[in-house]
């Protein structure tokens, strides 16, 4: 019996795989400009999740905790006991350089992962840190004096996820008892600066640390102020932003490059920024056509342009009567919300986000502000109503699949206000509760690979193309088809010599432009890795085009007018059900992409 149990004991050592030892990783950061070492750079290295979240929806495997190092004088690290996988690597500093991840090809590109294999030393590994830019100068008011306290904006117009146009504010400033600003830690590439006077109330825009990506947006309630006419009479005033290199028109602004280490000086004088308002005033009546006292209205840009987003917001009295203040001419969204529990007494911070009563009542209005006002407004607001969605599953493989459904505004529109009340799941399917008015799409995520929406209909309505319109009637119950026989593309990322380029940014989307804006569900993006390749699965059978840029900020092609710039170089596709096809992408060279 002895020798029957040794046996067994060996039998099984003999089967389990010997530990797999630990991999070495080091290398050194230097400046990219100068090539001389950075000392005390601080170094992180990232595990790559490789466990795809469970087929039930649950999270998968957790990463372990990063490893982390500095560098010695001379600008070398060292990480060991690291266990084999891919990983991410980044370098920064405490200030005065861009953050560097291993693998990218320019100072804000993406990187690619290091795959370390069982005992492996790798010992090349350079971070090269980008010095960081400045834009510094003077602000003076309409009498040649220092304009004090006055804010200075670093910012970009980009591109949500999901196709919204925003503003991403990297940086801002106050100007000093000079007049003077200085903006700093900027990384290098284009951006649009702007002064705004008269900012005198707590301050909340970011100062911030250098990054290669990313920002804020800040939304605000108008700026006011009354100046005496000649005759007399008190007009209402707010204060426009001025944008380099000198005007009040965010269409006339002209954006600045900067490059690595570059100081950039422009001064600013902000004679013209005081502009007359408008008001904007009418009544609010409740779906039984009865005054609707305690509403809040907000006015919100169609497409925020520069600075910050400012939102006009008024709320009516026990009559049902409003009276807004601080509307400039452009183009708008009407959000109305009112009934019992919708908001706080007094309103709303600028921005905020509360969701819907129950039983709210809401109306949504596109409107055009010109020169010369809008006569007084008439407002009939209509329920808060509820949106029933059920899931067919056209599933093949087994497993439970809990996919997460979200309705989301279309545009997703900076400052409006929450889109339902709640969600109710239940055997008979889903039910979202006190949807106000307003345009919507229904995004869904968490499917397993290669599933995808099949197809998402409302009696006749096709909502994954044309959306949903709600205007106080339910629609008919929404049908959502998901099915997992969604196609494989792979490929390489190539620049004009034919060679593959690590890092490099490849988005599929649909041929035909005109069907991009109202199919956001058919975007996808991923990098290539070190060998310049990438993949895509769970894609919904049809005709794609794909494009490939070694730089490009996120979102940025659902931009039209950038990607008319670059429609000849895009890849036509087709893919069918389950189809697995290969595809070489020329790659864009980051400097072509406009800001």
């Amino acid at each position: 019996m002895k020798f029957v149990v040794a046996a067994f004991f060996s039998l099984l050592l003999a089967q389990t795989p010997p530990p797999a030892a630990p991999a070495i990783l080091s290398g050194r950061v230097v400046d990219s400009l100068s090539g001389q070492p950075l000392a005390d750079a601080a170094i992180e290295l990232v595990r790559v999740a490789t466990t795809a979240p469970a087929s039930a929806g649950g999270r998968g495997t957790p990463a372990p905790p990063p490893q982390r190092t500095r560098t010695s004088d001379d600008g070398r690290f060292e990480l060991t006991n690291i266990p084999p996988g891919d990983y991410r690597l980044y370098g920064t500093t405490d200030n005065g350089y861009v953050p560097s991840e291993n693998g990218q090809r320019t100072p804000t590109g993406v990187g690619t992962a290091v795959t370390l294999a069982s005992g492996q030393n790798v010992s090349n590994i350079t971070l090269r840190l980008t010095p960081t830019a400045t834009v510094s100068g003077r602000v003076t008011d309409g009498d040649g004096d220092p304009s004090v306290f006055t804010s200075m904006l670093a910012f970009r117009i980009v591109y949500s996820t999901g196709g919204a146009r925003k503003i991403e504010i990297v940086q801002s400033v106050l100007t000093d008892d000079h007049g003077e600003y200085r903006l700093y830690w900027l990384a290098p590439g284009k951006y649009y600066v702007s002064a705004l006077p008269i900012e005198t109330r707590s301050y909340g825009l970011p100062l911030s640390f250098a990054s290669r990506f990313g920002g804020a947006t800040y939304w605000a309630t108008p700026m006011l102020g009354y100046r005496a006419l000649d005759n007399g009479d008190l007009v209402e005033e707010t204060w426009a932003p001025v944008y380099y290199p000198g005007t009040t028109d965010i269409l006339a602004a002209k954006p600045i490059q900067l490059h690595a280490g570059e100081q950039f000086h422009t001064d600013f004088n902000i004679a013209n920024s005081p502009t007359r308002t408008l008001l904007l005033q009418g009544d609010i009546t409740d779906p039984a056509g009865q005054a609707l006292g305690n509403a809040t209205l907000t006015l919100t840009p169609q497409k925020p342009e520069g600075h910050s987003v400012v939102l006009p917001q008024a709320m009516s009295n026990d009559k049902g009567k409003f009276l807004m203040h601080g509307v400039t001419p452009g183009s708008y969204f009407l959000f109305v919300v009112g009934g019992r529990d919708s908001f706080p007494t007094g309103g709303l911070p600028p921005g905020a986000n509360v969701p819907l009563s129950m039983n709210a009542s809401t109306a949504f209005i596109p409107l055009e502000v010109s020169k010369s006002g809008v006569d007084s407004m008439n407002i009939a607001t209509v329920p808060a109503i509820d949106i029933p969605l059920h899931l067919e599953f056209q599933i093949r493989t087994a497993g439970t699949i809990s996919p997460r459904i979200r309705l989301v505004r279309d545009p997703d529109i900076a400052g409006a206000p929450d889109v339902s009340a709640g969600q109710r799941v239940s055997a008979q399917g889903i039910l979202v509760t006190g949807v106000g008015a307003g345009n919507y799409r229904i995004d869904v995520s968490g499917l397993p690979k290669n599933a995808y929406v099949k197809s998402m209909r409302s009696g006749a309505l096709d909502v994954l193309k044309d959306g949903l319109h709600i205007n106080g009637e339910s629609p008919q119950e929404i049908s959502i088809v998901l099915a997992d026989d969604g196609g494989t593309l792979d490929g390489s990322g190539l620049d004009d010599r034919k060679q593959p380029v690590a890092g490099a940014v490849v988005v599929l989307m649909p041929n035909d432009p005109a069907l991009r804006p109202h199919r956001i569900d058919l975007f996808k993006s991923t990098t290539c890795d070190a060998a310049g390749r990438f993949h895509f699965d769970g894609i919904a059978p049809g005709d794609y085009k794909v494009f490939a840029w070694d730089d490009i900020r996120s979102g940025d092609w659902f931009d039209p007018g950038l990607m008319r710039a670059f429609e000849y170089r895009g890849v036509p596709i087709l893919i069918g059900s389950t189809e697995s096809k290969m595809i070489e992408v020329p790659v864009n060279a980051s400097e072509d992409v406009r800001p």
